[in-house]
């Protein structure tokens, strides 16, 4: 639902619009405000809107679009049917910002809240709610009259049983982990070729756990792997699944807290000239390096992560070798 969120926001009005006959689902949900007329939230929007950062916040990764009604097709799925904008939504808009924190409890930092102006009725628009996977489960709507704890349900966010409740705040802890990052150079080629000689700029890769709680099957996903050679393995199971080089722990490999497990050392081949790089500019044959990768571990949610190392820093780094 990221990459939904992230279309929406740049492309406005346009992409709200295609998604007309698109299918709630636990991930997505359309809602309207129950008066479009004014920027005001009324006190049944309030309880939608507690309901639906705890459910979401309870449950991974979801998104609500307030602006788009809803119905049930033939076969009784719910479908996006017609935008319905909201008038005044930087009012709206203001009054979800200020919200999150105030019906939610405990609270969530990832709750990302966005408007999308309508280019055809100005002053109109629709108010996009992006939920991250909370690890600080469960969470309660903490609006008046209400305060219950909800769960996604298919298409629905439903009040939780007691046991539900129970069984969520007996849920373990998850840990946390961080991408560690050393950069060097490697030992220069002893063939130059045309005036210019080979040299590796080498990127270990490990993940660190700074939490309290032990991280298990940890893994490392680098994307076009065709772009750099591995240099050193250390002991974790891989495998190439297309162009990406997938890392996967198994139960003998885990990060303790307050440890760091190396995962590998990759080498970007760059070609520069054999005798010393130019006081002043950057040889043309030196080209920017980028790595994207994605890692995790058991019940710990996904992160991505990415470097770029412009021709000047490799530069740079070449001649502090």
């Amino acid at each position: 639902m990221r990459d939904l969120y992230d279309r929406i926001t740049a492309d406005g009005e346009p992409a709200i619009e295609a998604l007309v006959g698109r299918q709630e689902t636990v991930e997505l949900e359309f809602k309207v405000k129950e008066d479009a007329t004014n920027g005001d939230p009324s006190l049944r929007d309030r309880k939608r809107f507690g309901e639906i950062l705890s459910a979401f916040s309870n449950s991974s990764g979801d998104l609500a679009i307030w602006g788009m009604q809803a119905a049930k097709d033939a076969d009784g799925i719910d479908r996006a049917t017609k935008p319905e904008p909201v008038a005044d939504i930087a009012r709206f808009t203001n009054w979800a910002i200020g919200a999150c924190s105030e019906v939610l409890m405990p609270r969530h930092e990832g709750i990302h809240i966005e408007q999308v102006a309508s280019q055809r009725e100005p002053g109109k628009g629709y108010l996009l709610v992006y939920v991250e996977r909370s690890d600080r489960r469960p969470h309660r709507s903490e609006v008046r009259g209400d305060k219950q704890y909800y769960k996604r349900t298919g298409d629905s966010c439903i009040a939780m049983e007691h046991y539900d409740i129970e069984d969520s705040f007996r849920r373990l802890t998850v840990p946390t982990l961080d991408l560690k990052i050393d950069l060097s150079v490697g030992e220069p080629s002893v063939h130059a070729f045309q005036g210019l000689i080979a040299r590796k700029i080498l990127v270990a890769l490990s993940l660190f756990n700074p939490s309290s709680v032990t991280a298990r099957y940890p893994y490392l996903m680098l994307e076009d792997s065709s772009s750099f050679s591995v240099e050193a393995n250390f002991g974790l199971p891989n495998r190439h699944l297309g162009t990406k080089l997938w890392y996967e722990g198994n139960a003998d490999h885990v990060i303790h807290p307050g440890l760091e497990r190396p995962f590998v050392t990759i080498a970007f081949a760059v070609e520069v000239p054999a005798i010393g790089l130019p006081v002043i500019g950057i040889p043309p044959s030196v080209a920017a390096i980028n790595l994207s990768c994605l890692y995790g571990s058991e019940h710990a949610r996904s992160l991505s992560s990415s470097m770029t190392l412009t021709p000047a820093e490799i530069v740079k780094l070449l001649r502090g070798a």
